[in-house]
């Protein structure tokens, strides 16, 4: 993968392919070694972007009388390291970054409010009703966005307001 990305540039400096390939060869790893530092910086940045970003979504997975804070962050970072995993093994963005989506966490918060008002004499369930239920609207969501990559309909997404 480093050495793809320096083959050409170096081919086109040292005249060709006929020439010296050795010296080629020796340019294009050495290249690829100083292009380590950069990636790794770029990696450290991402997990810093992706911790960051998704902490404060932990806080408001759960009611705040739950006192589950700890678990709604596990949560949201283990799911966004699942996402980053999936979009570095088999995505075709070079840049595919897994993240918590902003839109989806007053929706999340407000079914969490009301789980916690509807089950006031039976807190023990307000957890698992929680899990049970964030794990229904996810897989409806994944769903409903399979179906609409399926049938091509990606021109529906146009009528939605900006």
């Amino acid at each position: 993968m480093f050495a793809a990305d320096t083959t050409v540039p170096l081919l086109v400096a040292s005249g060709g392919v006929g020439k010296d390939d050795t010296a080629t060869k020796a340019c294009a790893s050495s290249s690829s070694w100083a292009a380590v530092p950069r990636r790794w910086l770029a990696v450290c940045i991402a997990v810093l972007v992706t911790l960051l970003d998704n902490f404060p979504y932990g806080f408001l997975l759960f009611p705040m009388s739950a006192e589950l804070h700890g678990v709604g962050v596990s949560m949201v970072l283990l799911s966004a390291a699942v996402a980053q995993l999936i979009f570095a093994g088999s995505s075709t963005f070079d840049e595919g970054l897994g993240c918590m989506i902003v839109e989806n966490i007053p929706m999340l918060h407000s079914m969490a409010n009301s789980v916690s008002a509807s089950l006031v004499g039976f807190p023990d369930m307000v957890v698992p009703t929680l899990l049970a239920l964030y794990m229904t609207a996810s897989l409806l969501t994944a769903v409903a966005f399979l179906l609409l990559g399926h049938f091509q309909m990606d021109r529906l997404f146009m009528l939605l307001p900006k």
